[in-house]
């Protein structure tokens, strides 16, 4: 029994490790199989997959519409499929002109006809635009020539209107929409983009009342309006230095015998009607009372009037009010009332003979001296019009011993001609013109605003000192002023405080 049992065993033992034998080879093949199969099937998915997107892909061409205004408002490119229509954009604009079509090669382009195969551009056209202009002349006896009135012309077209038949005496004023465009006998411009009607009149060149004239204009009195100030400090842009004036002009006046820039002045023709209408004064230094001296408060009286440095004061150009002297044979003499500037008879106080101002004399000889050179230069191109002008009757002015205060004078010069002048000792005087403290043209006179920021001295009774053009027959360097208390007495010609007050002949 021992036996059998051992026996028994050991065949099973064998019979159950051939059949673990047999297991493990049949999971292999069999493995082995499947593994080849899908990386078959893989690959051919793959494949077959690239083929698919290869087929499907289409790219779409863009052409470029470019739109030249052709001096219009711009207009925005457009990106489009090649070979379609393009959409029609907005209008543009341009003043005094009608949009008339896009233009291609010059023929016009149809945006629902054309299609675009390529890049291209088209270009704006344009018609110009046709404005009335009427004439209201109300100007008797004047005849305007250059357009018919009425009528319709091309947007900027130029226009030229010349007026004949002008009274002596008057100066033609043309205005639109009650703003005075131009003066004289002729008025050019181009055709605006809006009908228009312009208004001749015929102005007299100066305003009589009684024995009161108003004739020119000169800066005079302060502006202190806030906004206006800071409108003009605009325009008139970056503030002068001694070493560039940009805008501004330089007075080149004196400090230390020497001429300095620290002063400077500027014009402003606000309403574009070609005449001034503001002037700007700018300083960096004190203006000194006499032209030797150094500056400073205690040397210039610019403090005092209230106006420092570093500070632009802005005046109106207003219009000169004139005392009537003496009226005679179809024109009159005539005084400005108040001292309008401030400027030294002669910037030297030499007793010597020398060469100055285009000749040889003393710094009292009126001929050669800085103020009559002043008057007849700056003061009479800046207060008068070209039409003003030519109403102002060039006289000979007496500057012999018989215009001064005695009998011999060492000093006194050649007569001259002139169009504006300073009244003389003889003539300030005389009781036919009338000059006294309690009369009217009163010898007395105060100074505008525009006096006193260029250093005027002013008395306690609001007067001034004004100059003659007399020479002192004493020294070489006196010359005669009215005092600010109607006094008449000589003085030394370096003075740059003492006021000026112009006289001239006109034609009435």
């Amino acid at each position: 029994m021992k036996k059998i049992k051992i026996g028994f065993f050991v065949g099973s033992l064998l019979l159950g490790l051939s059949l673990v034998g047999c297991s493990k080879k049949t999971t292999k093949n069999t493995t082995t199989a499947k593994s080849n199969t899908v990386t078959k099937s893989n690959t051919t998915t793959k494949a077959n997959t690239t083929t698919k997107t290869n087929t499907t892909t289409k790219k779409v061409e863009k052409v470029n519409v470019i739109f030249d205004s052709n001096g219009g408002s711009p207009v925005d490119s457009k990106s489009i499929e090649k070979g379609t229509y393009a959409t029609k954009p907005n209008d543009p604009k341009l003043e005094g002109y009608t949009f008339a079509g896009w233009y291609y090669n010059d023929s016009e382009w149809i945006f629902d006809s054309n299609t675009v195969s390529s890049d291209i551009t088209l270009k704006a056209n344009w018609s110009i635009n046709k404005y009335s202009i009427t004439l209201d002349n109300q100007a008797t006896g004047v005849t305007i020539s250059g357009v018919t009135s009425g009528d319709k012309y091309d947007y900027n077209s130029e226009i030229t209107l010349t007026a004949a038949n002008i009274p002596d005496g008057y100066i033609l004023k043309w205005s639109i929409n009650d703003e005075i465009v131009s003066t004289g006998d002729t008025y050019a411009f181009n055709v605006p983009a809006d009908d228009i009607t312009i208004i001749i009149t015929a102005i007299p060149p100066y305003v009589r009342e009684g024995n009161k004239i108003y004739f020119g204009t000169y800066p005079q009195t302060l502006v202190d309006n806030d906004s206006v100030i800071s409108e003009l400090n605009t325009i008139a842009g970056t503030l002068p230095t001694s070493t560039n004036s940009y805008n501004w002009t330089d007075y080149n006046y004196y400090i230390e015998e020497s001429v300095e820039s620290y002063m400077f002045y500027q014009d402003i023709d606000y309403d574009n009607d070609g005449y001034y209408d503001y002037r700007g004064v700018y300083f960096i230094q004190y203006r000194p009372c006499y032209y030797f001296s150094s500056s400073s408060t205690d040397n210039s009286y610019q403090d005092e009037n209230g106006y420092t440095t570093n500070t632009v004061y802005w005046f109106y150009y207003d219009p000169i009010e004139w005392d009537v002297m003496i009226e005679s044979d179809g024109k009159v003499l005539i005084l400005a009332n108040l001292l309008l500037d401030s400027q030294e008879y002669n910037p030297s106080e030499s007793t010597e003979s020398y060469y100055h101002n285009g000749g040889t004399g003393y710094t009292n000889n009126y001929e050669l001296s800085n103020i009559r050179k002043w008057l007849n230069n700056d003061f009479y191109n800046t207060a008068f019009n070209d039409l003003q002008k030519a109403v102002i009757v060039e006289t000979t002015v007496d500057n012999s011993v018989a215009s001064t205060s005695g009998s011999s004078n060492s000093y006194v010069c050649n007569n001259t001609q002139d169009n504006i002048f300073a009244l003389s000792y003889s003539e300030v005087t005389d009781h036919s013109y009338g000059l006294k403290i309690d009369s009217t043209p009163s010898i007395l006179a105060q100074g505008t605003d525009y006096a006193k920021v260029q250093g005027l001295y002013v008395g306690s009774n609001g007067n001034g000192n004004w100059w003659l053009r007399s020479p002192y027959g004493g020294i070489a360097n006196r010359g005669y002023r009215v005092s600010d208390d109607g006094g008449i007495t000589f003085c030394s010609i370096r003075n740059g405080q003492y006021g000026v007050r112009p006289s001239c002949w006109i034609k009435l």
